[in-house]
């Protein structure tokens, strides 16, 4: 007996053995003669490195970078992710084609694709139609009486008010405003504004969600909810929509046209009043929450450093003076401002593609990841971010007079294949706005409150809640 549980226990020792042999060796012909990104340790059942990430999240991707170098991988709730500022791995990321890795089927998982049957691909395809055939003018044109109001309601307020202004709800609500005004030729009421951000914030929330839970039941969670807030701004485009399906010579909103002529790739039929909807709701959402913490990220920054306010302030009283705002529109320099504030208020993580075909980035092997990611901190401000800016912590718009090429480094607005098509429209509406924010107000940096950044939501920029104490200038 204690003969044959021998040879029993030798033969399970040996067939063990012959296991982990073949896994070593499956492994190696898999990766080949590239090697696996490190795992970073102190990963917690279930919630792997979510933690960390959720309450210290600059600071964690700081030590790995310092521990493990460019490229690492960690464990978010569920899904491993390679995270990644190499600079030339970044490239080969951002030059990869949607076969490669996969940008659309990461929406799919996410936020994006929750509350409709619609292709991504299809939303992506009639977004960019639309907003290619935009021009900067026209566009700075569209938006300036939301500019003006913007400034009317914050000269009221800040002569009204007992409290202090709430700056990124009054962007928020200006850019809302504006864009739906520029882009889809509809005038949004205060009820439409109020409406879209719950549906705002119940999308970024289910953003988060899905980062811990399985997507099945994050769709169950958020679907009902974001479907119902998106029909009660539906009944308010119904009109608009018809207007265009009844007239195909309307061409006011490049958007809503190509909206009304598109086909659904899985039907093959026109798309549905609520499809348009999706789409809408769509681009409002890409657009309007980065762009309103872009413009406050540059008010900011500008306010902060009084050289550059000086010398924007100049280009702003001569413009207005003019009553022209096309030397805004074409300044170099207040761009190069713009891109500075993204820079330095970047997010954690800038893109993030799912790996199909391309199982390899460099020397690595990413097969195995759920996602591949360009982390933005490091590669804008910390870890590697000194091999492409010099004091990556300092905010120096001139960096890009004298270095054309760092431009391309700003990856605030994605890059390559997937780079956000409504990038110029963004920047337009941040000079503009800021231009007449500074024209009117001076932020009183003594008495503003400023939040601690917050990284959780899924933005480019960093979140800030920015409580304001605002003297009006007294221009003669």
């Amino acid at each position: 007996m204690e003969s044959a549980t021998s040879i029993l226990l030798l033969l399970a020792v040996i067939s063990i053995f012959i296991l982990l042999i073949k896994f070593a060796a499956q492994k190696k012909k898999t990766t080949m003669n590239h090697k696996v990104p490190p795992t970073v340790s102190y990963s917690l059942p279930i919630f792997g490195h979510g933690i960390y990430i959720c309450f210290y999240p600059r600071q964690f991707l700081k030590h790995c970078y310092s521990k493990h170098g460019d490229v690492f991988q960690v464990k978010i709730f569920s899904r491993l992710v390679t995270i990644v500022c190499n600079r030339d791995l970044v490239s080969e990321i951002c030059s990869s084609s949607e076969t490669e890795l996969s940008f659309y089927n990461h929406l799919e998982r996410t936020f994006v694709g929750m509350a409709n049957g619609l292709k991504i691909s299809t939303r992506a395809s009639i977004i960019r139609k639309a907003t290619v055939k935009i021009g900067s003018r026209q566009m700075g044109y569209s938006i300036l009486p939301d500019a003006y109001e913007f400034v009317d309601r914050l000269k009221f307020q800040s002569q009204n008010a007992k409290d202090k202004i709430d700056l990124k709800l009054e962007i928020s609500r200006f850019v809302i405003k504006a864009t739906a005004s520029a882009l889809l030729g509809i005038e949004f009421t205060d009820a439409m504004v109020e409406e879209f951000k719950t549906y705002a914030s119940l999308q970024n929330i289910s953003a988060m969600a899905t980062r811990a839970l399985p997507i099945q039941l994050a769709r169950l969670l958020f679907s009902t909810r974001l479907n119902m807030r998106m029909n009660h701004i539906w009944t308010a485009l119904e009109k608009q929509i018809a207007l265009y399906r009844e007239d195909s010579s309307l061409r006011e909103s490049q958007v809503l046209r190509a909206a009304v002529d598109a086909v659904n790739d899985r039907t093959q039929s026109p798309l549905t009043d609520h499809e348009i909807t999706c789409v809408l709701m769509g681009l409002l959402f890409a657009s309007t929450g980065n762009t309103s913490l872009c413009i406050l990220h540059t008010i900011l920054e500008i306010s902060k450093n009084p050289e550059c306010l000086k010398r924007v302030l100049k280009l702003v009283d001569l413009s207005f003076d003019s009553g022209d705002v096309t030397d805004i529109l074409n300044s170099d320099y207040l761009h190069y401002c713009i891109l500075e504030a993204a820079r330095l208020n970047t997010n954690i993580i800038l893109v993030e593609r799912m790996p199909e075909q391309k199982k390899y980035i460099g020397n690595y092997y990413v097969g195995h990841c759920d996602l591949v990611a360009i982390a933005g901190t490091l590669n804008h401000v910390d870890g590697s971010a000194q091999q492409s800016f010099l004091h990556p912590h300092d905010f120096n718009p001139d960096r890009y007079v004298e270095n054309q090429q760092l431009q391309s480094q700003v990856m605030s607005w994605g890059a390559g294949g997937h780079a956000c098509s409504g990038r110029l429209f963004a920047i337009v509406m941040t000079k503009l706005l800021v231009a007449n924010f500074l024209k009117n107000f001076s932020l009183n940096l003594r008495s503003t409150s400023v939040s601690k950044p917050n990284f959780r939501y899924p933005t480019a920029f960093v979140d800030l809640k920015v409580l304001a104490k605002l003297d009006e200038r007294n221009i003669e």
